[in-house]
């Protein structure tokens, strides 16, 4: 037998042996050298998709006008950040309109329905003591029976599927009187009652219900001073409270706007005592577990008398309209139809599709649509332009993206 035929029958032998065996056998008989090569390829082609993935450079590379693509909000070394892919992003559509204009009213969700009560018609100088039942799937209105006194520039919670409480605001658009009365519409039975009276009468304030109790915080007294107390109403032994001064507002204001979001009420905007005629940017974020104050990243611009709602499927806390000053000096109350979006996990604010009727001293709710699968913002009334009551109802829908953003490359500037 040759030595090439001897060493043919041995190989032969050697594979026949690795077949009986398990493929782990088959594995070992990789060289070393095999095996390095294996894992460098793997390694050089993982970390070519992760730069792919993470950027995308648009411009000559390394070029003056190079943009940066990136999965987060952090720009890279040498790049400056531009902002998000999203922004002005979403659809507005108009709903049924209200059966009279209004503004200063409050909106709260319950049962399915919307419950839109009190409001003033600055046209016709009228004040509303009923509230609407708005169903937003059909787009139809039903009114509740009489308030025991008309309501506006007060703040409105729902509770236990079945009660609507209205806390504090004016009920005489004459006199311009300021009430402590807090009413309860059981939409149940459509019967009003008084619970019970606030310590103070307030007007302008935000109402936020966390559990079984309820903030109220800012607003104006009779003579438009700003408190700055927090009051706590406690809907199952129907007492009262007032917070310790340390959980003081750090910076007391009316017509600010608040929501709550996993344990936090978020008080944003707002009119200060020294700033009569500038509307805030500023975002306090009070910890409801600790009574303390947080200040939060603030709004691209200041407004008052806006609305805040949180949309809990995307961790976003979306701001509409509003009202600012004009350049004329001293000059408040323009419309504003300027809308953005807190992104809480990352704390940045973007905008979203501007608000189609410029509008302040609405109302917001987060509603479902026909669908089912998905939801809306809607926006009620207000007051516009020469401050005209409005009564139109329209419709937010946020536009679902991928969290991308753009950065600049400054390293050529």
């Amino acid at each position: 037998m040759s030595p090439l035929e001897s060493e043919q029958i041995q190989i032969h032998e050697e594979d026949n042996r690795c077949t009986a065996r398990t493929s782990k056998c088959c594995q070992q008989q990789l060289r070393p050298w095999q095996i390095a090569f294996l894992l460098v390829s793997i390694f050089v082609i993982f970390g070519f998709l992760i730069v792919y993935a993470r950027s995308i450079v648009a411009g000559p590379p390394g070029g003056k006008d190079a943009v940066i693509f990136t999965l987060g909000p952090k720009p890279p070394r040498g790049f400056r950040f531009g902002g998000p892919l999203w922004a002005g992003a979403g659809t507005w559509a108009e709903k049924e309109k209200l059966p009279t204009p209004l503004s200063d009213l409050s909106a709260t969700i319950l049962g399915g329905y919307v419950y839109i009560c009190g409001g003033i018609n600055v046209n016709t100088q009228t004040s509303n003591n009923k509230c609407l039942q708005y169903d937003a799937i059909v787009e139809t209105f039903n009114a509740s029976t009489a308030a025991p006194e008309p309501r506006f520039r007060h703040a409105a919670i729902g509770y236990q599927n079945r009660y609507v409480y209205l806390f504090g605001g004016k009920n005489d658009l004459v006199a311009d009187t300021t009430t402590r009365n807090v009413h309860r519409l059981d939409t149940t039975t459509w019967v009003w009652d008084t619970p019970t009276v606030m310590p103070e009468s307030r007007s302008d304030i935000t109402a936020t219900l966390v559990g079984d109790k309820v903030y109220i915080m800012g607003g104006y007294d009779d003579n438009y001073d700003t408190p700055a107390s927090v009051l706590v109403y406690d809907l199952v032994q129907n007492t009262w409270a007032t917070l310790p001064s340390h959980a003081d507002l750090v910076y007391p204001r009316g017509d600010a706007a608040a929501v709550h979001f996993e344990g936090k009420i978020y008080f944003t905007g707002g009119w200060g005592y020294d700033t009569a005629y500038v509307p805030l940017k500023r975002v306090d974020v009070f910890d409801v577990a600790t009574h303390t104050w947080t200040q939060g990243p603030d709004m691209s611009v200041g407004r008052g008398d806006h609305s805040i709602v949180a949309v809990a499927e995307g961790r976003v806390l979306v701001v509409m309209g509003g009202e600012t000053t004009s350049p004329v000096p001293n000059v408040n109350e323009v419309a504003m139809h300027f809308a953005e979006e807190l992104a809480v996990d990352i704390g940045m604010w973007s905008a979203r599709a501007p608000v189609p009727r410029a509008r302040f001293r609405h109302a917001s709710v987060v509603a479902p649509v026909p669908s089912g699968n998905s939801l809306q913002i809607l926006i009620f009334g207000g007051q516009g332009p020469a401050k005209r009551t409005r009564d139109e109802v329209q419709s937010f829908f946020r536009t679902p993206h991928p969290n991308m953003y753009f950065h600049f490359d400054d390293r050529h500037h």
